[in-house]
């Protein structure tokens, strides 16, 4: 199976690798310096929440409840872990980042088992989605890294031959605002629009390696893929806007977007914690 091999440059974040990235082109950082810490820090909060299994193999040992429950806790966990928030402030800065420019969600801990039983919210595998439909920001940057080496068959997958194409999907009728008001009530709203026609192109897979970013605007489709090989998956992912670019413009462009809200207020500036939202006012909301 070919699998695509992103394009390597010094800095995923400076001005001309995210106007590629708008441009539809996929990039990846290799061996960067705090992804080693990155890596073992969530290692080692992964292997405290399945103690005593390792956490590629808990599904093999835990009932669904326990699992799922163990899973939430340690996303949440590493939400809000301090050590966590500083060792991202110090990935943003070797990426590139201008601190006063970039705003991000939280970083997100993934856990993707194969057992079809163990995939539930929020272990599922996604499917075939561009970010922008659920955002509506064009401007968005995609950030992806694996904790542990890669599977063809346990990764993310990329659909490069639908970046220039209109891709049928549901988010004329999904709306940010429902999710929020359904969180705490079962987590039975979709969490994000899908692709519902036939995909352009072949799924591709990702291959690099932990320590390595990777990084790709949130206009290009992409999916996960779950493991076939009896381990789960580990990995960690963000989403960022440049306040600059958001602010001249400037991003991917709309094939196929019809959510009815935009969400800037996932977006905060780590520095300060300054909301997207009330940066951008009055430019970007209400339009």
């Amino acid at each position: 199976m070919n699998a695509f091999q992103p394009q390597p440059v010094a800095r995923l974040l400076n001005d001309k690798a995210r106007h590629r990235m708008f441009a539809g082109d996929v990039l990846v950082q290799r061996s960067v310096p705090a992804m080693g810490r990155v890596v073992e820090q969530l290692g080692h909060m992964a292997a405290n929440a399945f103690h005593p299994q390792a956490p590629h193999l808990a599904h093999e040992h835990l009932g669904t409840a326990d699992y799922l429950a163990r899973l939430k806790a340690l996303r949440r966990g590493v939400r809000q872990d301090s050590g966590v928030a500083a060792v991202f402030a110090k990935l943003l800065g070797e990426l590139g980042a201008d601190a006063d420019d970039t705003f991000s969600d939280r970083l997100n801990f993934r856990l993707v088992p194969p057992l079809v039983s163990h995939q539930g919210r929020p272990a599922d595998p996604l499917k075939p989605h561009r970010d922008t439909w659920g955002s509506g920001l064009l401007s968005q940057i995609n950030l992806w890294a694996p904790l542990a080496p890669l599977d063809a068959d346990a990764t993310m997958v990329l659909y490069p031959e639908a970046w220039d194409r209109a891709i049928d999907n549901d988010s004329v009728g999904w709306d940010i605002q429902a999710l929020r008001a359904a969180r705490g009530a079962g987590d039975t709203y979709p969490r994000l629009p899908t692709a519902t026609g036939d995909i352009a192109g072949p799924a591709m897979p990702i291959l690099i390696e932990p320590g390595d970013m990777l990084a790709f605007s949130g206009a290009h489709l992409h999916a996960s893929r779950a493991a076939a090989t009896g381990v789960a998956r580990m990995s960690f992912d963000f989403r960022l806007v440049m306040l600059s670019d958001a602010r001249a413009d400037l991003g991917a462009p709309d094939h196929d977007h019809a959510a009815p809200h935009q969400a800037p207020e996932w977006f905060k500036r780590p520095a300060d914690g300054l909301g997207l939202a009330k940066a951008l006012s009055p430019l970007l909301l209400g339009s």
